[in-house]
């Protein structure tokens, strides 16, 4: 998968990176929350909140988490 990955926090000081799938042509959310663990419900709050602005995967299967991202 070749992609782009942009970190952010949120207002609690977390990580939140989106990230661009370049063969899809897609953005979708991934905030871990802790060891090889996701915030799935954040993540859907998140796809909300920027589904009018960004293209994001409409195929959820498709939100492949990137453990130990070199950021």
């Amino acid at each position: 998968m070749l992609a782009a990955v942009f970190a952010f926090q949120d207002s609690k000081g977390r990580p939140v990176y989106f990230i661009y799938n370049y063969k899809r042509g897609y953005w979708y959310p991934f905030v871990p929350a802790g060891k090889q663990a996701r915030d799935g419900e954040r993540e859907l709050q998140i796809k909300a909140i920027i589904g009018d602005e960004l293209p994001v995967e409409p195929e959820l299967e498709r939100w492949f988490p990137l453990w130990g991202i070199p950021i």
